[in-house]
């Protein structure tokens, strides 16, 4: 992993895999777009089955769920290797 303890004043910078961000960055898109499908939906720009939309919010309510667990964990294990290095010296 990744530090940059001099830039950021001695701590450990979180650093995600490459399977991590790629999974956030999906998960960010589909907020994104729920929530404009959601303001189109509410303003009569679109036409969508209510429990379509319903089962839609459910399903990226889960998604940004997950998503906020991935980015504890990261911020967890940066934590964790920012003690371990600490208690080394």
């Amino acid at each position: 992993m990744k530090e940059t303890g001099a830039k950021n004043g001695g701590t450990a910078r979180p650093k995600a895999s490459r399977n991590e961000s790629i999974f956030i960055l999906v998960c960010n898109l589909f907020i994104i777009a729920i929530l404009v499908v959601d303001a189109w939906s509410f303003t009569g720009m679109l036409e969508v089955s209510l429990p379509y939309l319903t089962a839609a919010n459910i399903c990226v309510t889960v998604l940004a769920y997950v998503s906020y667990q991935v980015k504890r964990r990261i911020v967890r294990r940066a934590g964790r290797i920012s003690t371990e290095k600490d208690n080394r010296t």
